[in-house]
């Protein structure tokens, strides 16, 4: 049954247990029917665990040849392991004269770039935490995890063998700006690290 018909069901007819004699529970729907959902509370305890399920669902993408877009956590606790992917970015090195020849005038210019491939989503079904956890590994480095609020919809596409590729984008790090009137500042943006699903 799907999380949405199994929530209205509980929500409108759960008060005289409809929704356990459909799950064959009969002593619990005959003890439902006759306390009208155990005197509402058990009732409403199911309606919340219906709700909890249904926004717990993998959400449907269908089409094929369409990237998604998942933001990447925890990536603070792993930054020795981003830190390998990094190289250093040879235009950090040009002087204020040099930058000033460029097309970098009021870009900012980034100490690093990083390694971006290959990207691995691998499940971790024993993950403590979260069993229905899935880690994200860039060029053998485990660089953080694909969202708790999504990782459900990305173990569902890895089951199913829907994920034809994957590709990452690391952003952040030391920068530096040349302002048109000459002026260099320097500063740091916190690292983010996206993957991007491309669908069979």
């Amino acid at each position: 049954m799907k999380p949405l018909t199994r929530f209205l069901i509980t929500l409108f007819l759960g008060e005289f247990g409809v929704h356990k004699f459909l799950d064959r529970k009969i002593g619990l729907g005959i003890l439902y029917l006759c306390t009208f959902g155990l005197f509402g509370v058990g009732w409403l305890v199911d309606v919340i665990s219906a709700g909890v399920a249904i926004m717990r669902s993998p959400q449907p993408i269908k089409q094929a040849g369409v990237g998604r877009v998942f933001e990447v956590a925890g990536v603070t606790y792993y930054m020795d392991n981003v830190q390998h992917l990094a190289k250093e970015n040879r235009n950090y090195a040009l002087t204020q004269q040099q930058l000033l020849k460029t097309d970098k005038v009021g870009k900012p210019i980034f100490k690093y770039w990083y390694i971006n491939e290959p990207v691995l989503l691998v499940p971790e079904p024993s993950n403590p935490h979260d069993p229905n956890a899935v880690m994200v590994q860039i060029s053998g480095q485990k660089v953080g995890y694909i969202s708790r609020e999504e990782n459900v919809t990305v173990l569902d596409l890895l089951k199913k063998g829907r994920i034809q590729r994957v590709e990452s984008f690391v952003s952040g790090g030391e920068y530096k700006l040349l302002l048109p009137n000459g002026s260099l500042e320097k500063s740091e943006k916190e690292i983010h690290i996206k993957v991007t699903v491309w669908l069979k």
